[in-house]
């Protein structure tokens, strides 16, 4: 099980294997060069790299405030789509149900209540699930020695990417 500790003295993430063993870096040990990591986590280097464990420097400004709940965006259309959330507008609709939804995504999800389908597959074993949310959950109920770990927080995580995305978001 790999176990993550926030940000290391060159912006990266730091990991461990096992308690008590050095620590690697993410960006190197997970991805193998780690160009795209680094990328994702939008870590710089050099001079404005962090002296201390500190990433909260780090994450995007959310500069796009929601005027109904104060909530914080980055990007228009994701602002735009927040704000459906607060009105009755639900533009996109089931074929065969009156299930309606903000968002396209919401009601492709909903079909598969209709047809069975579980385009999730575990990678550890035969389970197949219908969402994405709902598999990752199977790998942390059923798979814990196989999942990423936190050492910030309890949070494990069932992939190295839902854990970049856990500590951008919880420890940033």
């Amino acid at each position: 099980m790999l176990q993550y500790f926030g940000w290391g003295s060159g912006g990266q993430v730091q990991a461990w294997e096992e308690e008590g063993a050095h620590p690697r870096y993410l960006k190197e040990a997970l991805v193998g060069g780690g160009d795209e990591i680094e990328e994702e986590l939008d870590v710089p280097e050099g001079p404005d790299a962090p002296e201390g464990g500190e990433g909260a420097q780090y994450a995007q400004p959310r500069s796009l405030l929601c005027p109904q709940c104060g909530r914080g965006y980055t990007h228009k259309s994701t602002l735009r789509r927040h704000l459906r959330a607060h009105t009755d507008d639900k533009p996109f609709a089931c074929d065969m149900c009156s299930y309606r939804a903000i968002q396209r995504s919401d009601v492709t999800r909903h079909m598969r209540t209709h047809t069975g389908e579980r385009p999730y597959r575990c990678p550890h074993c035969n389970h197949r699930a219908s969402q994405s949310g709902d598999l990752d959950r199977h790998i942390v109920s059923v798979h814990p020695d196989l999942c990423h770990e936190c050492l910030m927080c309890t949070h494990r995580a069932p992939s190295r990417a839902s854990m970049v995305t856990h500590l951008r978001k919880k420890h940033a």
